[in-house]
């Protein structure tokens, strides 16, 4: 496999080719004795079997811009990734690599990294030299804490740390205040600092699905551009109050908490279009969900609902938008699907039809 890569790469050089893809080729070394290819700038070996880099690779293909290296084998990367200073995406999914190494905080022109799906306990302390790093992936590793430098990556706009073993939150994440995008789900925080939150005011999306969290700070009310909130699989007992000031707010996911009740607050939200609360021990739903006028899903399965949909509607002549909704709902044990509750609302609209006619011809 090395000799088809070496006379490959000699093709390149004699075409000034600048990509390579070596992607499923059942590689499982590279050979050192490759030539060197000044004019590449993307190197595709995903999805080989590569156990190593040799460092002379990294030191005769210095001008690399975008290498793959996802779904291998690697354990680690050698120092010697420091010499490709032109590295702007490298990506690193689905491989073996226990520990990243300091040098690679040296290639300071990254403005990605992709380590999901790895074995990596720990990110480098130098990793806020990264400071055009704008996406930083770390989905589904064994991360417990956040250097305290990440808040220097001040161009951040995407930062995935879910499925690691976090229990909380660096604080310093409020320096990354460009930051659009945070996933921390499914790890074991029980608390969200003020502090941490309060710079992120440019965050659009949100999720901190499948922890322990019980409670939301105030400060999570100066995230004005939230357009997504996930908080799915945590232990709320109430509905956080906090979040009826996310006026902005489209999309909110609370299902599998213990909440008990909605808040006649929550008529606030008017930007809401999808609201979960599924699988909680809601028993009533407030008649100011009627004003919502652009909910458009509404999903309360697996609640213990007692109160009749009139209870939710009586207010609403706005019928086309009531229509809009797709709303499962369960009473008790027994669940009705879209179908049913449409045609239940359909004889609901009659229903008030009928009334508003009589009561404007009387």
């Amino acid at each position: 496999m090395g000799q088809n890569l070496t006379s490959e790469i000699k093709h390149l050089n004699e075409t000034r080719a600048r990509t390579l893809d070596a992607s499923s080729r059942g590689l499982v070394t590279i050979d050192a004795s490759i030539p060197p290819c000044p004019n590449l700038i993307e190197l595709n070996l995903s999805n080989n079997k590569i156990s190593s880099i040799p460092s002379i690779l990294l030191k005769d293909f210095a001008s690399l811009r975008i290498v793959d290296l996802s779904y291998n084998s690697l354990k680690t990367i050698v120092p010697e990734i420091a010499m490709l200073q032109n590295l702007m995406k490298l990506s690193l999914v689905c491989n073996q690599m226990t520990t990243i190494p300091k040098e690679i905080c040296q290639c300071t022109a990254l403005i990605e990294l992709n380590l999901n799906d790895n074995e990596v306990s720990f990110l480098p302390d130098n990793i806020g030299d990264l400071e055009l790093l704008r996406k930083l992936y770390v989905h589904k590793n064994h991360l417990k804490s956040l250097p305290d430098s990440i808040g220097n990556l001040v161009s951040l706009i995407e930062l995935d740390v879910g499925d690691n073993d976090l229990s909380e939150l660096n604080v310093n994440i409020f320096g990354c205040s460009d930051l659009r995008y945070l996933d921390a789900s499914n790890n074991t925080i029980s608390n969200i600092s003020g502090e941490a939150i309060k710079g992120l005011n440019r965050l659009t999306c949100l999720n901190f699905g499948g922890n322990e969290l019980t409670e939301l700070p105030e400060e999570m009310s100066q995230l004005v551009n939230l357009k997504e909130f996930l908080l799915y699989e945590n232990k709320f007992s109430y509905f956080p109050r906090v979040l009826t000031n996310l006026w902005n707010l489209e999309i909110l996911d609370l299902n599998n908490n213990e909440i008990k009740e909605v808040p006649m607050q929550i008529a606030a939200m008017l930007s809401l279009k999808n609201l979960s609360l599924a699988a909680n021990s809601i028993r009533n739903i407030p008649k100011e969900l009627s004003v919502m006028t652009h909910l458009q899903q509404l999903n309360l399965q697996e609640n213990p609902l007692v109160s009749a949909l009139q209870a939710v509607f009586q207010y609403n002549e706005n019928w086309k938008v009531i229509e809009a909704v797709f709303m499962v709902l369960s009473y008790g044990n027994a669940s009705k699907g879209a179908k049913e509750f449409l045609e239940e609302l359909e004889k609901l609209k009659e229903q008030f039809r009928k009334q508003k006619e009589t009561e404007e011809n009387l």
